[in-house]
């Protein structure tokens, strides 16, 4: 564009979103920091109007949630109090920010779920998802208030009608026209509502001392350590030293930690099949890491797998370590073949727990453990599901079995485009019966459990076990 193109643009644009805006910064910082926030916000477009996107609103907010002081986040005392919206007022300023965030983006800016995730910097369908257990998260709590059974439409209904900003005056357009040549003359480093301050460095002290804590509430206990290695190599470095610190023997010290190369082991001698990923070793335990997301985990003292991620590919070659540890090769395969986004999933899924869940949540929890994620919170847990079921060819079931007298619950993940299939069986004490994969004999359990539980399941899923499923005995022979 040339100078005078952009101008006309310029002044086209503000002239259609300028409402708008006025509207999303009345109803985050109130009347009378709005103006302020309107200048930043267009200031900002002008400046960028080179790489501008076609669909502006969501852009334009994006912009204007950067400029908002998070002490100015408050909503609540900004809604219209003059209406008798029981809890409404509550509800919004109870809710977790990034939820009542949400909301607001929902049914104030009207955005749908590709507006609302261009805001938040997330997937469409993981941004349905969130909007989707904020608004059943507001119903129940405004059922305490308007009474049981609150529908997610009366949700919307009275958020909308507490829009703070429902009746904005419009800006004259002799003012609008001022507002935008003040914009274009202004330099490029005249006041502007300021961006939000960088991360401070006292992040690193509070996280330091968070991790010290959980690691000494964790490595006290190790029998029950259900450690999975973080996203960030650089957390699990701090963790790890920590425990090592722990051991009086620094050759086999539990929590030593192996960086594995493609030129092997840096370290120690873990796996002889060169691949990428992380080791940890607890009393004799091995974790093993693939690209930090799956574990395999294998216990030394009795030569059993405790829990693993995929087939071994080549026998074991451990040399001074004394552990057992197979490559992630099928780790990888999971992440390549499946059309999931493990690395997506674990960002939507902040966080994790330690130990083992009770058993009524175990499905969700064990969910979490075949994509690497650790054990999760309700809510995150609840975000697997809605994650899955989203992916397009890639079914879960998740029946009650009963194996070898053991009661318990079944995860499975069947993708019949790739001819692929996982199944984790968990008793009533939460303790793995196994994980079957195709052509692993290896895994009794899960092929026993496919045999209890074929009549529960779906056909294709039947079918693409029977095909694939191999056990001690051979093929897996379907029921008729």
């Amino acid at each position: 564009m040339d100078a005078t193109r952009d101008q006309a643009w310029f002044e086209a644009v503000y002239r259609d979103h300028e409402y708008a805006v006025r509207q999303y910064a009345v109803r985050r910082v109130g009347v009378g920091e709005a103006d302020s926030m309107v200048s930043g916000v267009f200031g900002s477009l002008w400046r960028h109007r080179a790489v501008a996107p076609d669909s502006l609103p969501p852009w334009l907010y994006r912009v204007a949630a950067s400029l908002t002081p998070a002490g100015s986040r408050q909503p609540s005392p900004m809604l219209r109090a003059d209406l008798p919206l029981p809890g409404v007022h509550q509800v919004l300023a109870q809710l977790p920010a990034a939820q009542a965030e949400l909301l607001r983006l929902a049914h104030w800016e009207r955005l749908d779920r590709q507006g609302i995730a261009t805001v938040v910097g997330s997937r469409p369908a993981i941004a349905a998802a969130r909007l989707r257990r904020a608004e059943r998260l507001a119903a129940d709590q405004l059922a305490a208030g308007i009474g049981p059974g609150v529908p997610v439409a009366t949700v919307s209904e009275l958020l909308r009608a507490a829009d703070p900003a429902a009746g904005l005056i419009a800006t004259p357009p002799e003012v609008q026209d001022a507002r935008v040549e003040q914009i274009i003359d202004s330099p490029a480093d005249s006041p502007v509502p300021p961006p939000p301050p960088r991360p401070r460095l006292w992040w690193p002290i509070v996280l330091l001392v968070s991790v010290a804590l959980v690691a000494a509430a964790v490595f006290s206990n190790r029998e029950r350590l259900a450690f999975l290695i973080s996203d960030r190599a650089e957390w699990a470095d701090e963790v790890l030293t920590l425990a090592a610190d722990r051991a009086a023997d620094p050759e086999r010290r539990p929590g030593q930690y192996w960086r594995i190369t493609q030129r092997g082991i840096e370290r120690d001698q873990v796996d002889r099949q060169p691949t990428g990923g992380y080791a940890l070793v607890v009393d004799q335990v091995t974790y093993l890491s693939t690209d930090r997301k799956q574990p395999i985990c294998f216990d030394t003292r009795g030569g059993d797998v405790v829990a693993s991620f995929g087939t071994p590919r080549q026998p074991p070659s451990p040399q001074s370590a004394g552990i057992t540890c197979y490559s992630g090769d099928n780790a990888l395969f999971w992440r390549s073949e499946l059309p999931v986004d493990a690395g997506r999933l674990g960002r939507l899924l902040e966080g994790r727990a330690w130990g083992p869940a009770p058993i009524e949540e175990q499905v969700l929890a064990q969910a979490s453990v075949l994509l690497g994620t650790g054990y999760l919170t309700a809510e995150q847990r609840a975000a697997v599901f809605e994650y899955l079921v989203e992916v397009p060819g890639v079914e879960v079931i998740h029946p009650r079995v009963e194996a070898d007298d053991r009661a318990g619950l079944a995860i499975g993940i069947a993708d019949p485009q790739t001819d692929y299939l996982a199944f984790l069986i968990i008793d009533q004490s939460g303790e793995f019966l196994g994980i079957g994969w195709p052509g692993d004999h290896r895994h009794y359990y899960a092929v026993r459990v496919i045999r209890e539980v074929s009549d529960e399941l779906p056909p294709d899923v039947v079918e693409l076990a029977c095909r694939r499923a191999t056990d001690a005995d051979g093929p897996l022979v379907c029921p008729r």
